[in-house]
């Protein structure tokens, strides 16, 4: 074989080998291309969140975001009984109705938490009526709407904590409260257990939810 006819395949094979790379290296940037990358958009699988997971915040400790104010009830739920002149019938009362939830009617637990209006302090329920909370209620909330939950709470299913407390000073009060979220629904739900804060204040005997002085103006989880 002559001379010119090697130097001929070997250019012809360096010219392959070129090729394959440049081949080689086309198909995996177009591969890589292709793939999806973490936050472009594209949509993943997302497992279904149990029941476990946490409640929506109780308002109104949130920041609102659009302050489109409610018309709060004057009266209190019917079935609640109340010793306005007794800070623990107070709290009793108020986590009970906070916490009864109904997702057939209400869009969000912000809807329960505006049934304690009546058992507010004025400035409270003004706050409370005046900054509704936007967005999502949650993954939890959602999924007890699915199965159309309604919470039911006796009596017994709110009580007077045994953690320690401040004292009570004149026209103050705190008291913490452990309530069992019990729920009528299309198929069983497992009942909730909270362990709850609130302050109270008294005025001319009179006590409420609530203490405009320091903004504690609800139910707070504990």
């Amino acid at each position: 074989m002559s001379a010119a006819s090697n130097d001929t395949q070997q250019q012809t094979s360096t010219l392959l080998i070129g090729l394959s790379v440049v081949m080689t290296a086309l198909i995996a940037a177009g591969c890589a291309a292709d793939e999806p990358k973490a936050g472009d958009g594209n949509p993943s699988t997302v497992a279904s969140q149990p029941f476990s997971t946490p409640p929506t915040v109780s308002w109104p400790f949130g920041t609102p975001t659009v302050p489109t104010s409610q018309v709060p009830p004057t009266a209190l739920p019917e079935g609640i009984t109340v010793d306005r002149r007794n800070p623990d019938s107070v709290a009793l009362a108020a986590a009970r109705i906070w916490y009864g939830w109904d997702t057939t009617r209400d869009q969000s637990p912000y809807a329960a938490a505006l049934r304690t209006a009546p058992l507010m302090v004025p400035e409270c329920r003004s706050r409370l009526a005046g900054q509704p909370p936007t967005g999502s209620p949650g993954d939890y909330w959602t999924q007890l709407a699915l199965v159309h939950a309604k919470a039911r709470l006796t009596a017994d299913d709110v009580r007077l904590g045994a953690e320690d407390r401040p004292a009570d000073s004149p026209g103050r009060a705190v008291r913490i409260v452990t309530v069992t979220q019990r729920f009528e629904a299309d198929r069983p739900t497992p009942p909730r257990r909270y362990v709850v804060m609130m302050s109270l204040t008294s005025r001319s005997g009179t006590w409420y939810l609530g203490n405009p002085e320091t903004g504690d103006c609800g139910v707070r989880p504990r």
